[in-house]
């Protein structure tokens, strides 16, 4: 695991999971069934503490650091109404 990822919480390294498989800020809310105000919090606070600008710069972090976690959305309701 990349050492600037432990920097992270739990709850931020879960948001960045879900932000780098593609889904939208919306569909990571539901997921992890907080307000969409939350997840843009957590990842401003990504942002800052990998020193990327925006979402598109965090995957490239990613990429460049070879991280790959996985994650997988639990709210079956919403994954299913996602589904298809």
């Amino acid at each position: 695991m990349c050492t600037e990822i432990c920097r992270l919480s739990r709850r931020e390294r879960e948001v960045v999971t879900y932000r780098a498989k593609g889904y939208k800020l919306k569909e990571i809310a539901a997921c992890l069934n907080i307000s969409l105000g939350t997840v843009k919090t957590h990842l401003s606070r990504v942002f800052i503490k990998l020193e990327v600008c925006d979402s598109l710069q965090l995957l490239l972090w990613m990429h460049s650091h070879d991280c790959h976690h996985r994650q997988r959305c639990v709210h079956s309701r919403y994954a299913e109404q996602t589904a298809g």
